[in-house]
C-alpha cells in the first residue's frame, strides 16, 4: 500500500485489504503477464502502466517474466529499470 502512494493510481490487484470484485475471477488471466490475454484483459480496463518488483520472483518465474517481456516488447515501453524494479507503459495490445 505504502509504495501505491507515490504514484495514486488505482491498482488492477487492489491495495491493503480492498481488492476489486472481478480479481478473484481474473487472477489466472493476469498471473502470466505479459500474455496475449492478460492483455486483452488490461486493454479492456484501460490499463497503462505495469510495474515488477523483482523481490515478488523466484529465479526461475522471473526469467519466465523476462522472456515474456521480450515476446511482448512489441506492446511495452520501458520507462525505468533497475536491479529491482521495472516500470513499462503499455502502448499497444496484440489483435
Amino acid at each position: 500500500m505504502l509504495q501505491s502512494t507515490t504514484h495514486w493510481m488505482p491498482l488492477v490487484n487492489g491495495y491493503s485489504d480492498y481488492m476489486p470484485p472481478d480479481f478473484v475471477a481474473n487472477v489466472m488471466t493476469l498471473a502470466p503477464f505479459p500474455s496475449r490475454n492478460s492483455l486483452k484483459l488490461l486493454e479492456q480496463r484501460r490499463v497503462r502502466y505495469a510495474l515488477f518488483h523483482r523481490y515478488w520472483y523466484n529465479h526461475e518465474n522471473w526469467r519466465n517474466v523476462t522472456a515474456r517481456l521480450k515476446e511482448f516488447d512489441a506492446y511495452l515501453k520501458p520507462l525505468y529499470k533497475d536491479e529491482s524494479t521495472r516500470l513499462y507503459e503499455i502502448v499497444g495490445f496484440p489483435p
